[in-house]
């Protein structure tokens, strides 16, 4: 998968678990995609190309997407580790949160 690296994209990307390319834009508040991707990159559960790489030096991009697709312990292995990323309880987890401070709140007042 090549992608930009919005929250809500990386979560979906880690739930499948799948060999990821990030191209973070740079443009956005805060430059928070390249935050993002960066966290991922440390983890080596994707790999991070910056947009002004792959507009001055196109050939990076493609050399890279060759390396993956011919290097399957890599994708599985950037596959993995991207899958540790997956909050798939996520809803039940915000949702019990939810309850809790609701009855909090009501055993306060």
């Amino acid at each position: 998968m090549i992608t930009r690296a919005g929250a809500t994209t990386m979560a979906e990307l880690a739930t499948v678990g799948v060999a990821t390319i990030i191209i973070p834009s740079p443009y956005l508040a805060g430059d928070h995609q390249s935050k993002n991707a960066k966290v991922y990159q440390r983890a080596g559960a994707a790999v991070m190309l910056a947009e002004s790489v792959v507009r001055e030096q196109p050939s990076r991009l493609a050399k890279l997407i060759s390396k993956l697709m011919n290097d399957a312990t890599e994708r599985l292995q950037l596959a993995d580790n991207l899958h540790q990323f997956a909050q798939p309880r996520a809803l039940d987890d915000m949702t019990q949160m939810i309850i809790d401070a609701g009855r909090k709140k009501s055993s306060t007042a």
